[in-house]
């Protein structure tokens, strides 16, 4: 059975890099390749106004570090990318706008090939369903320099059942759904997809804790620090 899911992982992540490199390559100028002040399709334009996307473009081609799904939590020193519409932020908070990339991490990134050394990924995987959390993988490795790191934290799925009572577990799964998160991970299932994107080594940490100065400190939820599951994800050199 793992044999059969680390092929179809593979396939997957295969065809997933195939088109995102020849989308990354396209000369400028194409039309298909969108720049990265481009629009985002669910952007509101006038969202878009407050977003680096117009107001300092210049940041994203500078960027080491990338965050992605970031919501409130601004890291200083980091591109903070998220997909904000007028339904999810409301106007009096639109200062926060002029901070982060919108950018819809679904689709081809629009950055180049080996551009960041890190990325960090906190609570965002789980809201994504099984191929669109590989397409998102996939593009976190290509665009990582090598010898980059990704950092994943999401709430894992063995560690839930191994620390709560069975009678909470309906309470759990209750929040994880409500807050609408689509698939839970195993520390052996998301290792090896992103084994099949190419990471090698694949770490677990504690919360807080990185063998890179920085991702040390990093994480924001410590609610949740006996809950998620923490990887650093290295892309050999």
């Amino acid at each position: 059975m793992l044999t059969g899911l680390k092929k179809h992982l593979s396939k997957f992540i295969k065809n997933s890099r195939k088109n995102s490199h020849h989308h990354a390559e396209a000369a400028p100028g194409n039309d298909k390749v969108p720049p990265h002040n481009a629009p985002q399709e669910n952007a509101a334009p006038n969202i878009l106004d407050h977003a680096i996307n117009t107001k300092n473009p210049e940041i994203v081609q500078k960027a080491t570090k990338l965050h992605l799904g970031c919501g409130a939590n601004i890291i200083p020193g980091w591109l903070n990318s998220d997909l904000v519409t007028t339904d999810s932020v409301p106007p009096e908070t639109w200062d926060k706008i002029s901070q982060i990339f919108i950018m819809d991490a679904t689709a081809t990134f629009t950055f180049d090939d080996n551009q960041f050394e890190y990325i960090n990924c906190e609570d965002f995987l789980e809201h994504f369903d099984q191929k669109d959390g590989l397409s998102i993988c996939a593009e976190c490795f290509r665009v990582l320099k090598p010898g980059g790191v990704l950092r994943i934290s999401t709430p894992g799925f063995d560690t839930i059942l191994k620390s709560l009572e069975l009678q909470k577990r309906e309470t759990i799964a209750f929040g994880h759904w409500g807050w609408g998160h689509k698939l839970l991970y195993t520390e052996n299932y998301c290792t090896q997809v992103l084994n099949a994107c190419g990471f090698e080594p694949v770490k677990r940490c504690q919360f807080g804790e990185s063998d890179y100065q920085a991702l040390q400190n990093i994480d924001s939820r410590e609610e949740q620090k006996d809950l998620n599951l923490i990887l650093d994800a290295v892309k050999p050199l």
